[in-house]
């Protein structure tokens, strides 16, 4: 997510949603109050009454106050009273904005509080990371670094495969040169993620060859072919898409674990909403965790204002807030406790 305008002075942050992510941090950013400028679409009927009309779509810019918000894979959806906006749209009715990729929104709030701006901060360093993509068969490779949205080709290799027949000798050690780029590659930019693909089982092959720490960062998956159009192929497989959302997984795993482990010895954590809101209202919170459903649902059934009020309570606390998504098995695990837990500066049982 792109950041286009920051005054926190006046409350203001102007964003470029790039990717489908992107949806995702952004309906966890806005809250209901918050004032957004954005465009949206009316139907409007164009002839005079009585005669057939012709229905169009107008589009416009307008500001809202927020009441809801729905989250879709490739939509957010803003509905809320409309603040400002044309003059023959009338004030005080309600007006929905859609964003999709390649929305730009102005959102205003009253106080961005630091989970706030922490999820801010992850949308701009988390969601992208830099990949390394190698597609390869026995004789070829292609090596292409991925940032954000843009592919870089950074070489390609060729070599003599070794043949079937037994009498036929190799020329060089084609899998031992792949394998000593990659591991090139690594150091260069400093890579956590490379993704190697291939057509049938090369890619197996390969990997007899690589050896730690190389072998712990690598993920395989498979293409039809070696070409610059097999990189476009392997972006949009599902070992991708595990891969550019896995460093948050592993921090919200980390956490929700960190909460079990200490609910199962009755050490320092709660959860329910009912026992959490007893730590934060005495301070006790140190990291609240609330699961991404949770919210939803709580703004569905008009609920989020007391969920709202303990984010914010444990931030006054000097606490942390952090969203945990439900994408996975541990934020279904917290789901499983009522959404929310929380760990606490000392043991649940000293709250009594």
């Amino acid at each position: 997510m792109r950041i286009l305008h920051k005054d926190l002075k006046k409350g203001e942050v102007k964003l470029l949603t790039e990717n489908p992510d992107d949806l995702w941090y952004l309906s966890h950013l806005i809250d209901p109050q918050d004032i957004v400028r954005g465009k949206a679409e009316r139907k409007i009927k164009l002839g005079k009454e009585g005669e057939k009309q012709k229905v169009s779509r107008r589009q416009f810019t307008v500001v809202i106050a927020v009441d809801k918000i729905e989250y879709g894979k490739d939509l957010v959806r803003l509905n809320g009273k409309i603040m400002d906006g044309p003059e023959d749209v009338p004030r005080g009715s309600y007006q929905a904005i859609d964003i999709g990729i390649g929305s730009t929104v102005m959102v205003t709030k009253k106080q961005w509080l630091r989970y706030h701006l922490d999820r801010l901060d992850e949308s701009q360093k988390s969601t992208r990371p830099s990949i390394l993509i190698c597609v390869h068969d026995r004789e070829d490779a292609i090596f292409a670094l991925f940032r954000r949205d843009t592919v870089e080709v950074l070489s390609e290799l060729s070599g003599q495969p070794q043949k079937k027949e037994k009498e036929s000798k190799a020329s060089g050690d084609f899998y031992g040169d792949v394998v000593r780029i990659l591991d090139q590659y690594r150091e260069r930019y400093g890579l956590e993620h490379i993704l190697l693909a291939s057509p049938g089982f090369f890619k197996e092959d390969l990997m007899k060859r690589v050896a730690h720490p190389l072998k712990k960062i690598i993920t395989l998956a498979t293409c039809s072919s070696v070409s610059k159009n097999a990189i476009n192929e392997v972006l949009k497989r599902d070992e991708v898409k595990q891969v550019l959302k896995e460093d948050r997984m592993t921090q919200e795993s980390l956490l929700v674990e960190e909460l079990l482990e200490e609910i199962g010895k009755r050490g320092k954590a709660t959860y329910g909403l009912g026992q959490v809101e007893q730590a934060t209202r005495r301070g006790a919170v140190e990291t609240l965790l609330v699961t991404d459903t949770l919210i939803r649902t709580s703004r569905e059934e008009d609920t989020y204002a007391v969920l709202d009020g303990l984010m914010k309570l444990t931030e006054q606390n000097k606490g942390k807030v952090r969203i945990i998504s439900t994408e996975h098995e541990t934020g279904k695990q917290l789901q499983g406790l009522g959404g929310i837990g929380a760990l606490l500066r000392y043991r649940a049982e000293d709250l009594a």
